[in-house]
């Protein structure tokens, strides 16, 4: 009795719903993932990368941000920075990945309260919080800049 009984919860859970409430709640919960990916592809802010079983990963890229060198790093930097203020607020949580050395951010749809209006307001709160932390980012860049000259 000295070890936890994980496998109750799956007991329990296969016992209430069966093995086709099971199958249900995992379609749904990639469904709600594939419309995530899709609201990602249909927003400016979003750079949607990937998305398999209930798991959807993608980059908040602001418009007009120029192609040179620093690109990259911002945009890891800003991802950062975007996920932690996001999970500080409270609102969503999403947890972030690494994928070829770029940050992104990674939500995995696994609970069955989850509705398409919770993916669809999640998605807002992402791009009006990226939109904020990359105007922080970039006034405290101009103001280290006018500190050096």
């Amino acid at each position: 009795n000295t070890r936890g009984f994980r496998a109750l919860k799956v007991w329990l859970a296969l016992r209430h719903v069966g093995r086709a409430g099971y199958v249900k709640m995992i379609g749904d919960d990639c469904e709600l993932a594939r419309a995530m990916f899709d609201a990602v592809k249909a927003s400016e802010y979003l750079d949607a990368v990937s998305c398999e079983l209930s798991i959807t990963t993608f980059a908040f890229v602001p418009p007009g941000l120029p192609h040179d060198d620093r690109r990259s790093d911002y945009l890891n930097e800003l991802n950062t920075e975007l996920l932690s203020e996001l999970q500080q607020n409270g609102e969503v949580y999403f947890s972030n990945a690494v994928v070829n050395g770029r940050f992104l951010l990674r939500a995995c749809i696994v609970n069955f309260r989850t509705t398409a209006e919770d993916v669809r307001k999640s998605v807002e709160i992402v791009v009006k919080t990226g939109i904020a932390v990359h105007a922080r980012l970039t006034a405290d860049q101009r103001t280290d800049n006018e500190q050096q000259r």
